[in-house]
């Protein structure tokens, strides 16, 4: 033990042996079968234990970028002179970090609840919920993910729908209003058809005698690979919970924070307000802090709340320091700028190259869809995992995202700059390019090949997906694969 503590520099194989023997099967990292040893940060680089520098533009949660200067400055200047809450004293900076984040609101939040992460924000914003209306059932949208914990995972379908238990009575589950393979592609009233498919889920749970508690999900859902909902869904799923004596939780934990552009907070940009806002670690650029965001009477609802949820005073200097850096450097706007670029440019290499299927983009908030034709936008998780790794060999760091795990997601530091999105985007050129020469090479040969059964793997190394002859659920007449279970 305590060689492993007195030396920071140990083996990148013997991390492995350690991390094998302690950590469990299931916390897998993102390059699992070939992992990185990331020793220090900067900015929007990554550096290893070889000294190599990897441009993260996956970071998630450091907004104004890894071990921003002033926010380090912040954490060590108040850890010197107060590092947690104590007891009921009232913390001066608390209260200039609460101000500063109901400053970017819509009058009826007034009351700032703080946790340890976004996950906690999201299960305390649950128990809001019914405690208030009373009610037990919750709307989701298929496919979301909203947390680990108990509560959390009876409502994310990601993780429902692998667990032993599956899905409660008491949730009910929305198609994903997906306007690339979904149901209404490219129908220009895709928001009100899918308004409606998901009325009728929530219509069929009330004649079923259950009443509706409230309605969950991300306003840009990053979880489902860049998914923007279709104009005035949003608007009207809100409003129809509201009817029916609900409350609705946006859940901005990966989309919020300045990161669309236009808005602080995606909600803001689709004419829709919720009651619950909650946020996570990327208000602290990483640091563990979350909030729920609410009306004083909803917070009510908590017995105690505000003296339970407290922010402890490191967090909210850390937390207050990166709202301001956000402002002075004109981080919002620069997210708007670069994420236009970043996916201009994408959609420009997208014309000659046949496996991007398609590229959503919000403010810095980009998904690159990976496919294997145009013709059936099947997804392509297999290719989207090869380009991955062969984007880290350039040392570029991008996700994997998406019920498949075949959109490509660019999550970067919003400080970026105009030279690393035309690198990116240069070097993901290439790599496409060489997996499509590599895929025409494979179909040749099949083509050329006596009773040949086989099928080109689309990839540099590895077999055809698994989810090759896997229907798409959201394209089945029933609207959504828990129909049946309503």
């Amino acid at each position: 033990m305590s060689n492993v503590a007195n030396d920071p520099l140990i083996s990148l194989e013997e991390n492995i042996q350690l991390r094998d023997q302690h950590i469990a099967e299931s916390c897998e990292l993102h390059f699992n079968n070939n992992p990185m040893k990331i020793i220090s940060s900067k900015d929007q680089y990554l550096y290893d234990e070889m000294g190599n520098k990897y441009l993260d533009f996956v970071s998630r949660i450091t907004n104004v970028g890894h071990c921003n200067s002033a926010v380090v400055e912040a954490a060590c200047e108040q850890m010197s002179q107060l590092s947690m809450a104590v007891g009921s004293e009232i913390s001066k900076v608390q209260h200039k970090l609460t101000k500063l984040l109901l400053s970017t609101l819509p009058p009826s939040f007034d009351v700032v609840l703080y946790t340890n992460s976004g996950a906690e924000a999201n299960d305390l914003a649950l128990q809001m919920v019914r405690n208030y209306t009373n009610r037990i059932d919750i709307v989701v949208v298929d496919g979301s993910f909203h947390g680990t914990g108990n509560l959390l995972v009876d409502i994310s379908p990601r993780a429902f729908r692998v667990s032993s238990t599956g899905k409660k009575p008491w949730v009910h589950v929305l198609s994903v209003p997906d306007t690339f393979r979904g149901l209404y592609s490219g129908d220009p009233d895709a928001g009100e058809k899918y308004f409606q498919d998901a009325k009728k889920v929530i219509d069929r749970a009330i004649l079923n005698n259950r009443e509706i508690a409230g309605f969950i999900c991300e306003p840009i859902m990053v979880v489902h690979g860049v998914l923007i909902p279709p104009s005035g869904w949003l608007n009207k799923i809100y409003s129809y919970i509201h009817e029916l004596g609900g409350l609705v939780i946006a859940d901005e934990i990966q989309c919020g924070m300045g990161r669309t552009g236009d808005n602080f907070w995606a909600f803001q940009g689709q004419n829709a307000i919720p009651d619950i806002l909650t946020v996570g670690k990327p208000l602290g650029n990483g640091h563990p802090i979350g909030a729920v965001i609410t009306s004083r009477k909803i917070a009510a609802t908590v017995k105690n709340a505000e003296q339970i949820f407290k922010c402890d005073p490191v967090g909210a200097a850390i937390s207050m320091t990166v709202m301001n850096v956000m402002q002075e450097q004109q981080l919002m706007e620069r997210a708007k700028e670069l994420g236009s670029f970043l996916a201009g440019g994408f959609r420009k290499i997208q014309a000659n190259l046949s496996m991007i299927g398609d590229v959503r983009q919000k403010g810095l908030i980009v998904g690159v869809d990976i496919i294997r034709s145009r013709e059936s936008k099947k997804p392509a998780p297999d290719v989207a995992e090869e380009i991955s790794n062969n984007l880290r060999k350039e040392r570029i760091l991008v996700g994997c995202e998406g019920d498949y795990k075949n959109v490509l997601l660019f999550l970067p530091a919003l400080c970026i700059t105009k030279e690393d999105c035309v690198e990116v985007i240069t070097t993901l050129e290439k790599i496409i390019k060489s997996v499509e020469l590599v895929y025409l090479d494979e179909l040749y040969d099949i083509i050329n090949a006596p009773d040949s059964p086989e099928e080109p793997s689309t990839s540099l190394h590895v077999q055809p997906s698994q989810l090759e002859n896997v229907e798409d659920p959201y394209t089945s007449s029933s609207g959504h694969p828990y129909d049946a279970l309503d």
